[in-house]
């Protein structure tokens, strides 16, 4: 049976006793925080309407796969409700670049993590944001009544 070590542990064993504590604190000390963000749907809203969600500060790191979409969380949904949204940034050509979510109540999926788009080429490594950035959400798909409520938790980390 081999042992295997991550990128953290290799950088630990490869320093000397008095610099242990010097080991990358983007990978080791980071600090994850969330913004919650409710939209509640008004009449009109369809596929292609991007929903600003939140700005992020510079240094953060979006993590996808810790975000999600779900219904309002006291909220009574009626049966066929559903949306797909992707996850980006504003003004970017690919709306998307941190995955899509869908929820729907006919499957009882009323919560859905992101993920990071594997088909977008380039956009899997998290990288810092070098300014205050707008993440938006672009709705693929939908069939919900005016007044429903969408809860978007956003994740991020940040040096700390």
């Amino acid at each position: 049976m081999a042992t295997l070590k991550s990128d953290i542990i290799e950088a630990k064993d490869s320093l000397s006793i008095s610099d242990k504590a010097k080991a990358d604190g983007d990978k080791t000390g980071a600090t994850v925080l969330q913004a919650t963000a409710t939209y509640v749907t008004k009449a009109g809203i369809a596929a292609g309407d991007i929903i600003e969600i939140t700005d992020l500060p510079p240094t953060a790191v979006v993590v996808p796969e810790l975000s999600y979409l779900s219904f309002g969380y006291r909220q009574e949904v009626y049966d066929g409700a559903h949306i797909s949204v992707n996850l980006g940034y504003k003004g970017d050509t690919s709306i998307g670049r941190f995955g899509t979510a869908n929820i729907s109540t006919d499957g009882q999926t009323l919560h859905s993590a992101f993920g990071y788009n594997s088909s977008l080429p380039g956009l899997k490594v998290a990288t810092p944001l070098k300014e205050t950035t707008r993440l938006v959400s672009k709705v693929n798909s939908l069939n919900v009544q005016p007044g429903t409520e969408l809860v978007f938790g956003i994740s991020y980390r940040i040096k700390g």
